[in-house]
């Protein structure tokens, strides 16, 4: 992998330049376009996008989805709730060139990436609990863009599985160390990984700074934001993630979000926490909180 590229047109990542935000709005628009046009103070706002009849089996979609965060007596109901069309994800991209910023989603399945590529995203970016899916990983990075590929749940062994199979197709592709648990204490999230990651699979560069470019620090949790960032790791954070809702609501994933008046702090809190580096591995860990 490069040490710097283009990840959006104009917009390079690693290097010396500025770290990417992504909003994740996920699918916490619950159904309605208008709340993910709120998401406007990024760089980037980053959905969810499924086909669901090929994705999921008839028997899954009609089972009861007895929950308080569902939107319809069975699973099917609830996900096509959430699920914008084609024709709405067409219209947030021309909302999003108009107020500049820039708009991608999570393709969860193959033919959800082949709609994206469609709709002319800057970049894919795969999800933790696709970054295993090894065939998947392939036919995506054959694409040829440029790709952001979350690493929670993977342990070290397939990650670096990850990094060759997309490597083999695609130069341009940065890894998210991610850890998938809510909440997430600062001692989980494991900086010390991407240092790991960096010196396997980049060369040192010729400037004195942390060998790293692609491999970046991805985190999501629903606690406070203000470890994640300090002055001694700034330079390994490339690409910052987190998860955008607009208020406490209805949702499988709201109960695992930041919300609106945390982003200050997101982004311009650096208070030192040297617990956020932890190990020099890729650890399972329980998550707390029931999806």
């Amino acid at each position: 992998m490069p040490l710097q590229f283009e990840l959006c047109p104009g917009r390079m990542i690693g290097g010396d330049h500025l770290c990417f935000i992504i909003a994740e709005i996920g699918q916490n628009h619950q159904g309605d376009i208008e709340i993910s046009k709120e998401n406007d103070q990024n760089d980037c706002a980053k959905l969810q996008k499924s086909e669901l009849e090929y994705k999921f089996s008839k028997r899954a979609l009609e089972r009861p989805y007895n929950s308080k965060h569902s939107w319809g007596k069975t699973y099917g109901e609830h996900k096509r709730h959430l699920e914008f069309s084609h024709d709405q994800y067409r219209e947030l991209k021309i909302y999003a060139t108009e107020i500049g910023i820039f708009l991608t989603a999570s393709g969860m399945d193959e033919m959800a990436v082949e709609f994206l590529h469609e709709l002319d995203v800057p970049f894919f970016k795969v999800a933790s609990c696709d970054a295993n899916n090894f065939p998947y990983l392939e036919k995506t990075a054959k694409k040829g863009r440029p790709m952001v590929v979350s690493t929670g749940m993977q342990s070290m062994e397939t990650i670096r599985r990850v990094y060759k199979t997309v490597k083999e197709h695609n130069q341009n592709f940065t890894l998210l160390q991610c850890t998938s648990a809510y909440p997430l204490d600062p001692k989980d999230v494991n900086l010390s990984v991407i240092a790991v990651r960096a010196k396997e699979q980049v060369s040192p560069p010729s400037r004195s700074s942390c060998p790293m470019s692609p491999p970046c620090l991805g985190e999501r949790s629903n606690r406070s934001v203000d470890f994640i960032l300090h002055p001694s790791n700034l330079e390994l954070i490339m690409i910052q993630k987190k998860y955008f809702p607009k208020q406490y609501d209805t949702g499988c994933t709201i109960i695992s979000n930041v919300y609106i008046p945390d982003i200050c702090a997101f982004i311009y809190s650096y208070f030192p926490q040297t617990d956020i580096f932890g190990v020099l591995e890729k650890t399972e860990i329980s998550t707390k909180i029931q999806l």
